[in-house]
């Protein structure tokens, strides 16, 4: 189990402010870390890596099954809304992945505020660009 061990976790009092928004998640928050220590974070237990798992599989799964199930005969010549609705149901796993992994970044709180924002801006694709079909 040695792929669990990372560094010492803090609890919500000794966390960084801007990651003191649950005071119902009291252990478990990674230290401030560099980008490489951010992607390190997926080896070790913590209080977001069930968040990064569950949404990065979901971003595996749209990956894969979405290029498959497209109607791309009945999308025209160009295949721009096709395209474009891969793009929007692609975009909340991807920004919520990043958002989650990265939140404990040593930029502190404008990386953090960034990152919510990309997390945001993905589910707003979503909600604006997804077009459905009706597929026979």
């Amino acid at each position: 189990m040695a792929f669990l061990a990372g560094p010492r976790l803090l609890d919500w009092a000794s966390s960084p402010p801007h990651l003191q928004f649950n005071k119902f998640v009291l252990t478990g928050y990674r230290p401030a870390s560099s980008g490489s220590g951010c992607l390190r974070s997926l080896f070790y237990l913590h209080n977001e890596l069930g968040n990064i798992y569950t949404h990065g599989l979901a971003l595996l799964g749209f990956l894969v099954l979405l290029p498959m199930t497209m109607p791309w005969g009945q999308l025209g010549k160009d295949g721009w809304l096709g395209g474009t609705h891969c793009v929007a149901c692609l975009a909340p796993p991807a920004g919520s992945v990043l958002y989650h992994l990265f939140m404990c970044h040593q930029g502190g709180s404008p990386v953090y505020t960034r990152l919510l924002a990309l997390d945001m801006c993905g589910v707003c694709l979503v909600n604006t660009l997804a077009a459905r079909w009706r597929c026979a």
